[in-house]
């Protein structure tokens, strides 16, 4: 196999194929130069890797997914570079002393973390915080967080004397031994350590801020007394209007007390109308949803305007209706001008607006047939507009109003008459109870 024989026993390979190590002569193997270490040689210089083993320049190596910092030396085993150790599958820089507010990013090697500083400090290397202003008074103790030294106290991230932080903000007051700010008399101290002029009358419903009165929201200062903040109703401050009070006064914010003969109208706390406002308002209301409701037309002001061709009806402001010209008798306007005949009549002879009972229309036809038949029955008489032939006589075939003369037997040298008597022709006489003609022979 891949091979030739080339003598007794003897084989001879074809190129790239060997029997030198082989355990029989006539069996031919790939040859693969550099070796096919954990893999297959399966043709020559063509190797193919075991499982957990890549190709890198001919030569099958284990894989490991992770092993940036070492050697793979098992597929999935990775032995770490010296400096590394292996921790949840991946190689990790080993720092035989604890990295102090840095992180160990190589083979004991730290890097400090944001907001510090590397500082050598009698040739010891430390991380320390940082603080961006000087921290006077203080130590640095984290980034930009100062820790003052004892007997001093921190204001707005400096620490300074309390004594002088005292007098600093001390305005209208003074100091006492323990920095604490007393203030003078006329002021008080407000929620944020400022002394402030004090309202001597107090601030009813408002605030006393600089000796003057800030009133609550939806209250104003009364003109009457500047201590006191009346409340405002409406959302006004309009002192024609009893604080938004019409026809009443303002005795809570948005809430009116209405006087005598007034009331609230629907829904609302500050508007006072009269009772006469109120009936007027709530017909208007009343108008207006049943015109949103019913009108086929535009609602305006509870009023429904109806478009062309359409009309409201009697007492009934709120729809329309169609309108017919003239009015449809028997029936209904059901689109303008169009009229639709209530059961049991129907439009007659063109008309488009009266409609007529079916018996009327039955008995004006039967009238017309009637005029119609009595004008045209010849040789017959009408009986509900039907020609009916008289005796002697038949209808004609291809008109209904024409009757012949009928006799039975054939009229032969004659003419049928009616009711089987025969005209004779000249020369011809009846006989046969005139029902037949004869030869007349004159003697």
């Amino acid at each position: 196999e891949n091979g030739e024989c080339s003598g007794p026993d003897q084989c001879e390979c074809y190129g790239g194929f060997s029997n030198e190590n082989s355990t029989s002569y006539h069996l031919c193997k790939p040859v693969c130069t550099n070796g096919c270490g954990n893999g297959d040689c399966i043709a020559p210089g063509n190797c193919v890797c075991h499982k957990g083993y890549g190709k890198i320049a001919d030569e099958c190596i284990p894989l490991c997914e992770k092993c940036s910092l070492g050697h793979c030396v098992k597929p999935e085993v990775c032995q770490c570079d010296r400096g590394y150790e292996l921790i949840d599958g991946d190689c990790v820089p080993i720092c035989e002393e604890e990295c102090k507010n840095a992180k160990c990013t190589g083979p004991n090697s730290c890097t400090c973390l944001p907001g510090y500083n590397y500082t050598d400090i009698n040739s010891l290397f430390e991380c320390l915080p940082v603080c961006e202003d000087d921290c006077d008074n203080g130590e640095c103790v984290a980034p930009n967080t100062c820790e003052c030294n004892a007997g001093f106290v921190k204001d707005e991230d400096v620490c300074v004397d309390p004594i002088d932080l005292c007098r600093a903000k001390c305005l209208n007051g003074f100091c006492d031994g323990s920095s604490k700010c007393n203030c003078n008399h006329g002021y008080i101290m407000n929620m944020i350590g400022l002394c402030e002029k004090t309202c001597p009358d107090g601030c009813v419903n408002g605030e006393c801020i600089g000796g003057s009165c800030l009133c609550n929201e939806n209250y104003r200062l009364s003109l009457a007394n500047s201590s006191v903040c009346e409340p405002i109703c409406g959302g006004g401050d309009d002192y024609d209007y009893d604080g938004g009070c019409q026809n009443g006064r303002c005795i809570e914010p948005n809430v009116c007390q209405c006087d005598e003969g007034f009331d609230f109208a629907d829904g609302s706390r500050t508007r006072c109308q009269s009772m006469e406002e109120i009936r007027q308002e709530r017909e208007l209301q009343q108008r207006v949803k049943q015109c949103a409701k019913e009108c086929n037309g535009e609602c305006q002001q509870g009023y429904c305007q109806c478009p062309v061709g359409y009309v409201n009806p009697k007492d009934q402001d709120h729809r329309c209706e169609p309108l017919c010209e003239p009015q449809c008798i028997h029936g209904t306007c059901i689109l303008p001008n169009r009229c639709e005949c209530d059961q049991g009549y129907e439009f007659y002879n063109g008309s488009t607006y009266e409609c007529f009972h079916r018996r009327e229309i039955k008995r004006f036809n039967t009238q017309i047939k009637q005029d119609l038949c009595e004008e045209k029955c010849n040789n017959g008489y009408c009986e509900e507009g039907d020609c009916l032939c008289n005796a002697g006589f038949r209808p004609r075939a291809d008109d209904e109003y024409n009757c012949d003369p009928f006799c039975e037997k054939p009229c032969l040298n004659g003419i049928c008459a009616g009711n089987n008597q025969c005209r004779c022709f000249e020369g011809y006489e009846n006989y046969d109870n005139g029902s037949a003609c004869k030869p007349s022979c004159e003697h």
